[in-house]
């Protein structure tokens, strides 16, 4: 069975914490039901959150994870994200 690879591009403030779960839960339920899928975060700056890294917007970063699936969560506007 394939790899599927999924970008989950959280949207959230990042001193939210309820914005900032939603990747997660996410992360958790598609595994459920995907268990051949591996996982990315994107946020709009480059942290690490307790143990997992999350990468800045980027859409050159992006295209060299190259996701099967770009999902968005959170609770803000998407921004500092530009689409070409």
């Amino acid at each position: 069975m394939r790899e599927i690879k999924i970008a989950l591009m959280s949207v959230a403030d990042m001193g939210n914490y309820g914005d900032m779960l939603f990747p997660f839960v996410a992360r958790n339920e598609l595994k459920r039901r995907i268990p051949n899928a591996t996982f990315r975060f994107y946020t709009p700056t480059e942290r690490d959150v307790d143990d997992e890294h999350c990468f800045a917007y980027d859409l050159a970063g992006l295209r060299e994870y190259d996701p099967d699936a770009v999902i968005v969560v959170g609770g803000e506007v998407i921004h500092k994200f530009e689409i070409i």
